[in-house]
C-alpha cells in the first residue's frame, strides 16, 4: 500500500517536485545575481553562460558540426536508456 499525502500525492513525487523547484530557484537566483553584479550590459551575462557551457560552438566544417551534434544526441540517448528502465521499474512496482 502506497503512502499518500493529504492531497493524494506520493512522498517520492513531492521529493522530486521539491528538488526541481530548488534547482529552478537556484538557477534563477544565479542569473539574477550575475546580472546585478555584471559590470557590462546586463544581457551580456547570458552570452557568457552560453559560451561557458559551449552551447554555441563554432566548427570549421559542416562535418565537425554534425559530429558535435551527434555526440550530444548520443549522450542524451544514453541517459534516456538508463533513466527509462529505472522509471519503469518504479511505476510498475507491485502495490503491497
Amino acid at each position: 500500500m502506497e503512502v499518500k499525502s493529504e492531497k493524494g500525492m506520493s512522498p517520492m513525487f513531492l521529493f522530486f517536485l521539491g528538488f526541481a523547484v530548488l534547482i529552478a530557484v537556484w538557477c534563477i537566483g544565479t542569473i539574477i545575481l550575475g546580472i546585478v553584479q555584471a559590470e557590462e550590459e546586463g544581457l551580456d551575462i547570458f552570452r557568457k553562460y552560453i559560451e561557458f557551457f559551449q552551447l554555441t560552438k563554432h566548427h570549421k566544417t559542416e562535418l565537425g558540426h554534425y559530429i558535435y551534434v551527434k555526440g550530444i544526441e548520443y549522450i542524451l540517448c544514453g541517459l534516456f536508456f538508463f533513466a527509462f528502465p529505472v522509471y519503469y521499474m518504479i511505476i510498475q512496482k507491485p502495490k503491497e
